[in-house]
């Protein structure tokens, strides 16, 4: 990575199902031109937890070699940034206060500044990993609610509200080895997958521009991520611990079958005329399976398959609504609700959405991308892309901050974190 203009970025996803390596190169307006794809599956990683090690390293070193062959560059050669998620990340919110005891006063950035000191998140132990994380909202007084910082505003205080992006070191650790052991280094980065999420979905809004939010929500095999992006930055995000794989093993427990059975049902919900939501025809339709081994055969209810999926995935978008109705924050996703990932194209997902959320709902897609169409125009290609998005952001302020040092920061605390 010589010069500015010749970085190339990598996005790499360890998910439930698949592992996604996307290379890319990043312009300076961000957009997105698609080097190399590789895609494996995972299988041995639940819920964001590594069962085999080495079987995931294996997956991972096919998933970089097919992108390295196609982009025909290395990816040791390029700026590459780890998403992380699954139950071992957590969100801690905090909060800074400055209150002016003579009265309204003019709020200034040394105002906002100590604020923020105050709202930084100190880790328990060394058994924890804090990234700062975003700053959610600017408080004044009476309750009124910014989403930009207040300065030249009078008010009698400020308060500052932040949320911290808390890993578990043992699980970090454990993701970043085995990119490090893969490339001869550490990553260049590494993300809390949902907030790759907004990279890859929407273009940063300036001050000036009137915005509107949208909740994005990511579907994927075993771990749901979602974030509130108002238009200015991130109000909230998070994940839950439930998938696709979650309504497979539903269905294998209804029907005493093999979950890899459901989960190929699943795959093949539209070529089977079948939905999330459930028809009403008044008609019996059946589905033919292999029961077992042996190669007979079982005929379920296509009625019944659909309800058991049905209330599945609308328990799950209920989840995320009392979340984001516990936080107040719907107020700031005017525009309405987007869904991607793997389970974004089981038919009748968007009005499954819709009916829970009361909102108008569409697919998500990456912007500003050229490249494979597969890819680029795929729900479930967000999470790498955006990742390479972020990988330019994270690199462009490593190099305003420290232009001799392109790794910076960031690579200088994964370079500690594994005793590289």
């Amino acid at each position: 990575m010589s010069s500015h203009s010749q970085v190339i970025y990598t996005g790499i996803e360890i998910g439930t199902a698949t592992i996604k390596v996307a290379i890319c190169s990043v312009a300076d307006d961000y957009h997105i031109k698609l080097l190399g794809w590789g895609e494996s599956p995972s299988i041995k990683v639940i819920k964001g937890e590594v069962k085999d090690r080495e079987f995931v390293c294996q997956q991972l070193a096919r998933a970089v070699k097919q992108a390295e062959t196609e982009a025909q560059i290395s990816i040791s050669e390029t700026f590459v940034t780890l998403s992380v998620g699954g139950r071992f990340v957590s969100l801690v919110s905090t909060d800074g206060t400055v209150t002016f005891e003579t009265g309204s006063m003019q709020i200034t950035k040394e105002h906002i500044d100590t604020a923020l000191k105050q709202a930084i998140y100190t880790p328990k132990d060394d058994s924890q990993v804090v990234d700062n994380g975003y700053t959610r909202f600017y408080r004044l007084n009476k309750d009124e609610i910014l989403l930009s910082p207040p300065i030249g505003r009078y008010s009698t205080y400020l308060q500052v509200q932040k949320e911290s992006i808390v890993f578990e070191r043992q699980y970090l650790e454990e993701y970043a080895s085995m990119v490090a052991d893969l490339i001869e280094g550490p990553p260049n980065a590494i993300a809390y997958t949902p907030r790759a999420l907004p990279f890859a979905a929407f273009q940063q809004q300036d001050d000036e521009t009137p915005s509107e939010g949208f909740l994005l929500i990511d579907i994927g095999a075993g771990v749901t991520s979602y974030v509130l992006y108002t238009g200015r930055g991130i109000f909230t995000m998070g994940q839950i611990t439930v998938g696709c794989d979650h309504a497979a093993n539903d269905l294998a427990i209804d029907f005493s079958l093999h979950i890899d059975t459901t989960r190929k049902i699943l795959r093949d919900f539209e070529n089977l005329h079948c939905s999330v939501i459930p028809k009403d025809d008044g008609r019996s339709r059946y589905i033919a399976v292999k029961k077992d081994i042996n190669g007979s055969t079982k005929n379920i209810s296509v009625d019944r398959v659909e309800q058991v999926v049905y209330l599945r995935f609308h328990e799950l978008f209920n989840n995320i609504n009392n979340k984001i109705k516990e936080e107040d924050a719907w107020q700031w996703a005017t525009g309405g609700v987007m869904i991607c990932g793997g389970g974004a194209r089981i038919p009748k997902m968007m009005e499954l959405a819709s009916e829970v959320f009361k909102r108008p709902v569409t697919i998500a897609r990456t912007y500003d991308v050229e490249g494979r169409e597969d890819v680029v125009n795929s729900p479930a290609a967000l999470v790498p892309l955006g990742l390479a998005r972020f990988g330019k952001h994270i690199y462009d302020i490593e190099e305003q901050n420290h232009p001799q040092d392109t790794a910076g920061k960031v690579k200088n605390f994964i370079i500690e974190l594994l005793n590289w």
